[in-house]
């Protein structure tokens, strides 16, 4: 019937079946949308049910609740609140750039190799910002002696719009500590030095309860300026055996792996508000909030959950197979991206049915925060290992790491980014302990140096000039007297 109609009449009917037939793909391609949404939104729906049921956070209300159950008593917020006010008042924060110009030269703060001495300039410029900012030291002391987390009036239900100011005081106010510290050990007082790095130590550990990813990098920061010092301590003081155990109990108020779990858990339910609530993104586009009706969206929401889930399982493994199973969970989520990279009609199925693109906002730096753990968990380590020495007295040279392991385990003696034993060196002047670090690449135990290599290769009682690591490549070393 169809080839005896003539020309017209044929191109007439040819539409009209073209036409039916991309009305029946749209039909189709609306059901089939349709029923991924409805079968993302549940997923992600029942995936948000299990882990209320397992007591995690998945709303703002959640994550106040568990901050502010923490708040007691002896809540030290106000005497470390005092405390910030007096070092205002003096304007003599370490993180201030003044600061690090009058103290350290204009090229900023530094800090000569561990094994190094300050220059007369330069003590005499941490002499004066102690007696100036005395007694807001004193009052950091009293308010780390308290030994309590610091609870505060953070406004949970702001989001991602919550404020954080008390984050760059408690770091300058760590600074100001740390500076005190290193004034004691070079003036040979022992016994101040231990209570400036106690005081260290304790002020990055008061902010143990809150539950909020930048919060708990800028406590790993902390710590490690408490590990800079006590290197440092070790190599240009003498401690006893007491005084060995003292400090060894000071590495226990770093923050491990539970705090990055907590905190992932926290960003998890930020983001998973953010879902929720689209116009908390404030992007100030008036159809932001209707992209919540495009199928992509639950799907992108299912896709946060279930990556995010999965890094926050991941705190449960040991190093270095978190790194491996990490990079995995990411290299994932690049795939997935990627995979609406090709043509045109390709790009737009899957920006409505497969976009991740508030996934992609929203997941933070998984690796790069694993990999900041390994690197304290590397110092740490290492440091158990420097203190051991200590411990055993100025005669003891170890020969090779196998002489710790009597004491602290085979386990303590391992580089978490490799699996296998740190790597002890004996140059002409010094023993080193280190981890490869993060980048996998051996550079003989040169740490990073911010005023060239000169020194520190001297100090080695190596030939100056040498090759040496680009910057980025460095090992995480540890000086044993």
């Amino acid at each position: 019937m169809f080839f005896r109609m003539d020309g017209q009449e044929r191109k007439v009917k040819l539409r009209w079946i073209i036409l039916g037939l991309i009305g029946a793909l749209l039909i189709a391609a609306g059901i089939f949308l349709y029923v991924q949404r409805e079968s993302s939104r549940a997923a992600g729906d029942r995936l948000v049910e299990q882990l209320r049921a397992q007591g995690n956070p998945t709303s703002l209300a959640d994550l106040a609740a568990a901050y502010n159950a923490n708040r007691s008593a002896s809540n030290p917020a106000p005497i470390y609140q005092a405390a910030f006010e007096l070092l205002e008042k003096t304007g003599g924060k370490p993180g201030d750039k003044k600061a690090q110009e009058r103290a350290f030269g204009k090229s900023g703060a530094y800090w000569p190799p561990p094994g190094a001495k300050f220059t007369a300039s330069q003590l005499d410029a941490m002499r004066e910002f102690v007696r100036t900012n005395q007694e807001a030291l004193a009052a950091l002391q009293a308010a780390a002696a308290q030994g309590g987390p610091v609870v505060l009036d953070l406004d949970f239900a702001a989001g991602p719009g919550m404020l954080l100011p008390h984050i760059a005081k408690f770091k300058n106010s760590a600074q100001g500590v740390e500076v005190a510290c290193l004034l004691a050990i070079s003036e040979g007082r022992k016994a101040d030095a231990i209570t400036h790095l106690t005081t260290l130590l304790r002020i990055q550990h008061a902010l143990r309860a809150e539950p909020i990813l930048v919060t708990y990098m800028v406590r790993l920061s902390m710590y490690d300026m408490g590990l800079g010092a006590l290197e440092r301590a070790l190599l240009h003081l003498e401690f006893s055996s007491t005084e060995v155990e003292q400090l060894e109990k000071l590495l226990d108020l770093g923050p491990d792996q539970s705090a990055l779990m907590n905190a992932l858990k926290a960003e998890r339910a930020f983001g998973l508000n953010i879902m929720d609530n689209p116009a908390l993104m404030g992007t100030g586009n008036p159809g932001f909030k209707y992209a919540q009706a495009l199928p992509s969206w639950d799907y992108d929401r299912l896709q946060y959950l279930i990556h995010l889930g999965g890094a926050v399982e991941l705190a449960t493994n040991s190093y270095p197979e978190v790194l491996t199973k990490v990079d995995e969970l990411e290299r994932q989520l690049a795939f997935r991206r990627g995979r609406y990279n090709g043509s045109p009609l390709k790009r737009a199925f899957f920006f409505l049915h497969r976009n991740s693109i508030l996934t992609d906002m929203l997941l933070p730096a998984l690796y790069g925060g694993y990999a900041r753990q390994g690197e304290i968990l590397a110092r740490t380590r290492l440091a158990r290992l420097a203190l051991e020495a200590e411990r055993r007295g100025p005669s003891f040279r170890p020969g090779a790491l196998s002489d710790f392991a009597d004491k602290l385990g085979s386990s303590a003696l391992m580089d978490p980014f490799t699996g296998k034993p740190f790597t002890l060196v004996q140059t002409n002047n010094m023993t080193l302990v280190y981890s490869i670090g993060r980048d996998l690449v051996d550079n003989g135990g040169y740490r990073p140096g911010t005023n060239g290599e000169g020194e520190e290769a001297k100090l080695r009682g190596e030939p100056v000039g040498g090759p040496r690591p680009p910057r980025g490549q460095s090992d995480i070393v540890f000086e044993i007297r």
